[in-house]
Formats: structure tokens, C-alpha cells, sequence
């Protein structure tokens, strides 16, 4: 089972919990889970091409929401370098990663509304999911 866990005390509480921070120490939490074990390569081929595609190493594995997210390409550019295009994600930012998890942990605890602060990428990918997840979200942007 998936849960918060307090990295600086050890305490833990369930992930429908509407805390934003551990009620001891009120340090921040960290998602505590074990990803599956055993996925052969061969266990994603013929999945959708989003992230959900690796579901066994993601805390949520049972998506609903997609943009279509992840899979872009890695170009090399030397022997020894390759730049990863994530221009080419859904709202042209690697930040969608993240994002499409959030917003589907969200959408299962239901809030009210969705609110979060960026300074423009990750707010813009953030309102995207939202927007497909039926989520009403505010964006600040300073």
C-alpha cells in the first residue's frame, strides 16, 4: 500500500490524508512505496506510448488520465551525448511527467479545487491535467 512517510521522524499516514506536511516535525513527506518487482522487457511492448506505460515503477498503477506524456525521443548528438526531446510532451515541458501523476493522485482524493504556484512550465502542465481530469485548478504565477 502507498503511503506518506516522514523522512525526518518515520511517521506515516495514509495517502488520502489531506496533510501537506507530517504533523510532528512538519517536515515535508515523501511518497513511500515499493515499486513491482520482475517486469521483464518484454512486458511493455504493445502498451499505450504515455507514462503509464511503466505503471509497476509508478506509486499510481491504475491510470485514467493521459495526454499522452512521456516516450519522447532521445537524440544523440555525440558519441558521448544525447539530448532528450521533451519539447515534443504534451505541453512542450518535461514537467507533464510529474504532472499526469499528481493530477490522477488528485483526482482520486477528489479535492475541492487544485491550486499550485510555478513560475510558468509546470503551472501550465498542471492546469492541462486538470483540465482532462475535470479538476477545477488555480495557477499563481508571481
Amino acid at each position: 500500500m502507498t503511503s506518506y512517510r516522514c523522512p525526518k521522524d518515520g511517521t506515516r499516514s495514509d495517502i488520502t490524508a489531506l496533510t501537506w506536511c507530517c504533523p510532528a516535525c512538519r517536515g515535508p513527506w515523501d511518497l513511500d512505496f515499493a515499486p513491482t518487482r520482475g517486469v521483464g522487457a518484454n512486458a511493455f511492448s504493445g502498451r499505450t506510448d504515455s507514462l503509464w506505460r511503466y505503471k509497476e515503477f509508478l506509486p499510481l498503477p491504475t491510470p485514467a488520465i493521459s495526454l499522452g506524456e512521456g516516450r519522447t525521443p532521445l537524440v544523440p548528438l555525440t558519441d558521448t551525448v544525447s539530448a532528450k526531446l521533451d519539447f515534443l510532451m504534451p505541453t512542450r515541458s518535461f514537467k507533464d511527467r510529474g504532472a499526469v501523476v499528481l493530477v490522477e493522485l488528485a483526482r482520486r482524493l477528489a479535492p475541492d479545487r487544485v491550486v499550485a504556484d510555478s513560475s510558468g512550465n509546470a503551472g501550465a502542465s498542471v492546469a492541462a491535467y486538470c483540465a482532462r481530469a475535470g479538476l477545477p485548478c488555480t495557477v499563481y504565477v508571481p
